[in-house]
């Protein structure tokens, strides 16, 4: 699958934290190309004006916890399940938008 097939920059118009977000958790499921790592290390940057592997610099930034993307991972993994438990299929993407609103939506204004 491709990662972009569900994109939708409408979504992200104006919040480029929420793009980041986004990303964040959709790596659980689908891990980034070098290419896209480098365009996430470049656009935390230019979000908090410090340089660093991006995901390293979320997790510092949001101030998650170190076990976050094994939690994510899990969530990944159990929500599969229960898609598969009731018969309909939960995307990447899906699953991305679906944690970020849930839990990060209180975030997505704080950075323009």
């Amino acid at each position: 699958m491709k990662r972009d097939l569900e994109y939708d920059c409408n979504r992200y118009r104006g919040k480029p934290l929420l793009a980041i977000l986004d990303q964040f958790v959709l790596s659980v499921a689908l891990p980034p190309t070098p290419e896209q790592i480098t365009v996430l290390n470049q656009a935390v940057e230019k979000i908090w004006g410090e340089s660093g592997e991006w995901e390293t610099m979320i997790i510092k930034h949001m101030g998650f916890g170190n076990d976050i993307l094994m939690s994510l991972k899990g969530m990944w993994e159990s929500n599969q399940n229960i898609a598969k438990t009731n018969g309909v299929s939960l995307t990447p993407w899906q699953f991305a938008k679906m944690v970020t609103d849930t839990n990060f939506a209180k975030h997505i204004d704080q950075i323009k």
